[in-house]
């Protein structure tokens, strides 16, 4: 009888199972809900082909299928497409996707008469194989999550790196700064995250993408740098042209000193060098996607892990309480 209730018991607990592109980010989850990583065979063929295998039953489990999309994104992809629909053909009674990057988030409208909406095929691929649920961190594009039939939470990186950035910055004159006036939202949720109930808020500012690369200096800035700490903030590193000519209008307007904050980095071709000369005081980032020794390494770095959120949110998702803490 107590073996029974014992194996009632561990059927209502979530199966963690990972992709190759967030095994690390997977086991301190799975750490975290005190279980471990679901056994799942995973291969490539000689003709570049992937075959997944799960080695252990989900019949009837929850299964959250952690799989961030990294470099190679396509590869990425199609493992958790093929992870989803493995799951489904094992009977899984409910799978969740833990997303922390959701690629082509940028691409949600037409860009040109003829162009595809490529956040729109994603979504639909997804749905169409058999995902109950989708969980990522900071889209691009917000409205991506009206692209999918099914729940997608989109929870805010600024849960984790807030109190790591207000631990480091405590008493500094500081300036939340966003890099385009499209990330002006971001910035501002950001900088309501660092203040306490009742507090005043913390100054804003924003940058002019196009006369910031122009190398205009103080006119590419509204807003009052001069002499704070400006705290730049964004979604995600890729060439990391964005946040360098950010920074240097922001040097050139007498910022005190400059530091970032970004959800997810991505560091595409020589962003890693082009970063290793930026003079940032401190650059935090989240392991949304698999952080290189080389990026640990640079000056400045602190790498803030949404794993332990992510216990809170599948723990929440299990029990069907709300999310709304997450949110803030």
């Amino acid at each position: 009888m107590i073996d029974e209730v014992t194996q009632k018991l561990r059927r209502n607990e979530p199966v963690v199972m990972a992709g190759r592109s967030s095994n690390k980010l997977a086991e301190e989850i799975a750490w975290g809900l005190g279980g471990y990583i679901h056994p799942v065979k995973i291969e490539r063929y000689a003709d570049g082909e992937i075959g997944v295998e799960l080695e252990a039953s989900v019949r009837g489990r929850h299964v959250f299928i952690v799989q961030t999309m990294a470099l190679p994104l396509h590869e990425s992809l199609m493992e958790l497409l093929l992870l989803v629909d493995a799951c489904r053909r094992a009977s899984a009674g409910e799978i969740s996707l833990v997303i922390p990057y959701l690629a082509y988030s940028r691409q949600d409208r037409k860009a040109r008469p003829r162009s595809a909406i490529s956040a729109k095929v994603v979504a639909r691929m997804l749905e169409t194989v058999g995902a109950d649920r989708v969980i990522t961190f900071d889209l691009h594009s917000g409205q991506v999550q009206g692209f999918y039939e099914i729940p997608c939470d989109n929870l805010p990186a600024a849960t984790v790196l807030a109190p790591a950035v207000k631990k480091a910055l405590l008493g500094d004159d500081v300036c939340i700064v966003a890099t385009d006036v499209n990330g002006l939202h971001r910035a501002r949720n950001f900088a309501r995250y660092l203040v306490d109930a009742g507090d005043e808020e913390l100054p804003l500012a924003v940058i002019d993408k196009r006369k910031a690369r122009a190398g205009a200096g103080p006119e590419a800035i509204m807003g009052p740098v001069e002499g704070r700490h400006c705290i730049l903030v964004d979604d995600m590193i890729g060439t990391a042209g964005t946040l360098l000519d950010a920074a240097n209008a922001l040097r050139a307007a007498n910022a005190r000193a400059v530091s970032a904050v970004v959800t997810h980095g991505i560091f595409s071709g020589d962003a890693v060098r082009k970063l290793a000369g930026a003079g940032f005081q401190k650059l935090w980032l989240t392991d949304t996607l698999p952080i290189s020794d080389d990026v640990r390494g640079l000056r400045g770095v602190e790498v803030v892990t949404i794993a332990t959120l992510m216990v809170m949110v599948i723990r929440r998702i299990c029990e069907g309480d709300s999310l709304e803490e997450v949110y803030g």
